[in-house]
């Protein structure tokens, strides 16, 4: 029997079913130690110093200043006028630890490519994970971040013409095939390099820039370097392409070097060349309906045309319910009560909100650790609520079993060997069918893969469906 409050017929607000709380983003702030000689030599003991040092100003935060702390393990989150800081100590000794560690690990892992290969080059495959994922958040992205900056006060509208690109970037569903630091250097390029032109002086000038950046640059044969402090000379800039086109194979489809990175550490994994490709085609048609309007005296022109994505040429499309979706409210199409329901969430200072999480993110990462190897999916960050998924295997293909190919496959029926005519009369009749055992093979299971998104995602999912136009070619 209902307790007071769950009758509908009595009740002044209808219950609504459980959502996702909106996005609250959390900003990262490193804190670096003096060196000092009274710090640990091993790992765990290091991590439980910081954990100490997170309590105490914690404790310290509440009772000194009243601002909300909680500390973690690993981090020490703070609430402060509707913001949540994530602090994260950092000291150069774990970095020296961590690289020793991954080398006893993995001797074998360090830069043996090729004698004549830089050290600049190898330097991003010299150390494990662990060491890399420390380094991009303590060292990496802090220079990054300073070097954004100082190009955004050298040019007012350089964070307009950023937040255009980013935009458009996620809007065709680019979110995960580019990284927020790679096109912040490429919009960076665009204005430290911008001739035969003056550097744009609008946010619309940059983002036709940006585009034609990425349509007219021969990413294949050489690398884009960004030099945002010039510090490197025409011999350094030489020599970087020299070692890129030594080491082509080896580099990622989009290559950007800067004078503190020269392994393109931000497109190591992502944009690949198909990804890549797709997002050329789709900067061309921008670029032409982005110059039609800008050349037009109407006012009326709908701004937002270029920013709509296609979903016609990906094979299987994932909608997701939108009450799950936390970045439902910076999408183009939100409305004013969810942009005041996600402002009011900062609104209290006494309590941490549900911080940084995403079930979106976590689902996709959930499919690329599947299935990233038979296919790509496209996804809107900013409250996209359809994923696109793109095979890079045909269905149809058969291929010769093997282990490390066998993940998301179903065996295939090997074809039936005709006898020839001086042996049929020596066989049975039950052995004119008979396999060959050397035709056996295997092929992608496609009905499973699409039962598999639906697993993974229940609850999020609303359907998974495979375009018809799609449907044979794959």
């Amino acid at each position: 029997q209902g307790k007071k409050g769950a009758n509908w017929q009595s009740s002044v607000l209808l219950p609504g079913p459980l959502r996702c709380p909106p996005w609250a983003d959390v900003f990262d702030v490193v804190c670096h130690l003096e060196g000092s000689g009274q710090w640990p030599d091993d790992l765990d003991a290091i991590a439980r110093v910081k954990a100490s040092f997170y309590l105490q100003l914690a404790a310290s935060l509440e009772q000194k200043h009243s601002i909300t702390a909680v500390p973690t393990p690993f981090y020490l989150y703070i609430t402060m006028n509707g913001f949540v800081f994530r602090l994260n100590i950092a000291h150069a000794h774990e970095l020296t630890l961590l690289e020793r560690t991954d080398a006893v690990d993995a001797p074998q892992s360090v830069g043996a490519t090729t004698p004549s290969a830089s050290t600049a080059l190898v330097t991003a495959a010299a150390s494990g994970p662990a060491h890399s994922v420390l380094q991009r958040h303590t060292v990496a992205l802090p220079l990054h971040t300073g070097r954004i900056h100082s190009v955004s006060q050298r040019f007012p509208a350089y964070s307009l013409a950023c937040r255009l690109a980013k935009r458009w970037i996620a809007c065709q569903l680019l979110s995960r095939s580019f990284s927020d630091e790679a096109v912040e250097l490429l919009v960076a390029h665009v204005f430290l390099k911008p001739g035969p032109y003056q550097p744009p002086g609008s946010g619309v000038s940059g983002l036709l820039r940006f585009l034609s950046l990425v349509i007219d640059y021969n990413w294949s044969a050489e690398p884009l370097i960004v030099d945002v402090a010039a510090e490197l000379n025409s011999e350094v800039r030489e020599q970087l392409a020299s070692e890129f086109k030594t080491r082509r194979e080896n580099l990622p489809a989009l290559v950007i070097f800067t004078e503190s990175d020269k392994t393109s550490r931000w497109t190591q994994q992502k944009p690949v060349a198909l990804a890549l490709r797709r997002c050329q085609v789709l900067a061309q048609q921008a670029v032409t309906v982005l110059e039609q309007q800008m050349m037009s005296a109407s006012l009326l022109c709908d701004r937002q045309v270029m920013f709509r994505p296609s979903l016609d040429d990906y094979h299987v499309l994932i909608e997701l319910r939108s009450r799950h979706v936390p970045h439902l409210y910076q999408s183009l199409s939100a409305t004013r009560a969810l942009e005041v329901e996600a402002e009011d969430l900062g609104s209290g200072t006494l309590q941490l909100p549900v911080a940084a999480f995403d079930p979106v993110n976590i689902y996709l990462e959930q499919l690329e650790a599947a299935y990233g190897h038979v296919a790509l999916f496209f996804y809107d960050k900013y409250g996209g609520c359809t994923i696109g998924v793109v095979w890079t295997v045909r269905s149809t293909e058969t291929l010769p079993f093997k282990i490390a190919t066998v993940r998301g496959s179903c065996p295939v029926a090997p074809a039936p060997v005709t006898p020839s005519k001086k042996t049929k009369k020596s066989k049975k009749a039950d052995d004119v069918s008979a396999p060959a055992a050397d035709n056996r093979g295997i092929s992608f299971n496609m009905a499973a893969a699409l039962d598999d998104f639906r697993i993974l995602g229940a609850g999020l999912v609303k359907q998974v469906k495979l375009q018809e136009a799609t449907e044979a070619e794959s």
